[in-house]
C-alpha cells in the first residue's frame, strides 16, 4: 500500500516535470493543460487573497504569464501546482504592496493639500516631511529610517 502511494508520487512528479519541460520547449498545448488543471484552484488562492473578483484575474493572468516565461526553472523539488501556488502568491502580494503605496501617497497628498493653506513656511516644512516620510521607508528614494 505504501509502496503503490510512493510510485504514484514518483508518477506524478515525472508528469510534472515532462509537462514543464514540454512548457519549456514551447508546446502551448502542454501550457493550455496546464492551466485548465490547476486554474481553479489558484484563481481561488488569489480570490482569497486579494477579496477581489477583477484583481484576482488580473493577477492570475500575470502569475500564468510569469509561470510560463521561468517554467525552465522549475526543478520539480515540489509539486507543479505548490510552485505556482507561489507565483501566484508573490503576484498577489505584488499588488497588495503596490495598492499600499498607492493609498499612502494618497493620504499623504490630502495632508499636503490641507496643510498648504497655512503659509510658505509650513509648506515647505510639509514638503520635507513628505520626503522624509516614515511611509517611504525602505522604497529607495532617499526615505529616512525612524530610530527605536
Amino acid at each position: 500500500m505504501v509502496d503503490t502511494a510512493i510510485a504514484r508520487s514518483t508518477l506524478v512528479h515525472e508528469d510534472e516535470r515532462v509537462i514543464a519541460a514540454a512548457i519549456a520547449a514551447g508546446d502551448r498545448a502542454a501550457f493550455e493543460h496546464l492551466m485548465r488543471r490547476y486554474n481553479r484552484r489558484l484563481y481561488r488562492l488569489a480570490r482569497a487573497t486579494l477579496r477581489d473578483r477583477t484583481e484576482a484575474e488580473d493577477a492570475l493572468q500575470d502569475a500564468y504569464i510569469c509561470a510560463y516565461r521561468s517554467i525552465g526553472q522549475f526543478r520539480g523539488d515540489a509539486s507543479l501546482a505548490t510552485w505556482l501556488s507561489r507565483l501566484v502568491l508573490n503576484e498577489c502580494l505584488a499588488r497588495m504592496r503596490r495598492t499600499a503605496r498607492r493609498q499612502n501617497v494618497r493620504f499623504e497628498g490630502h495632508r499636503a493639500e490641507r496643510r498648504l493653506d497655512l503659509g510658505g513656511a509650513e509648506a515647505g516644512h510639509l514638503f520635507l516631511c513628505l520626503r522624509i516620510s516614515p511611509y517611504n521607508e525602505g522604497n529607495g528614494h532617499g526615505a529616512m529610517r525612524r530610530k527605536g
